[in-house]
């Protein structure tokens, strides 16, 4: 009988070490708005029209854009 199905049998998960590398702690990490096709973080402008005021966001490779949360932001790229 291995440990997964010991784990099973007695309605637990298995405890198995945590892998060291690669591994960084939920709390630490943030979620930004970045542009979906390059992940590069956007540029925020305020507009006005009308009277109301609202954001759009633009990214330096691809322009205006719709906005994506994610954890993961790449750089700026350098040719």
């Amino acid at each position: 009988m291995n440990a997964r199905h010991r784990a099973s049998i007695e309605l637990q998960a298995p405890a198995l070490p945590l892998a060291t590398y690669g591994y960084r702690d939920p709390a630490s990490l943030v979620s930004r708005k970045v542009c979906p096709t390059c992940r590069r973080e956007l540029g925020v402008f305020m507009v006005a029209c009308d009277g109301h005021a609202f954001e759009t966001y633009r990214c330096s490779e691809h322009g205006d854009v719709q906005p994506m949360r994610s954890h993961v932001v790449n750089g700026e790229y350098k040719p």
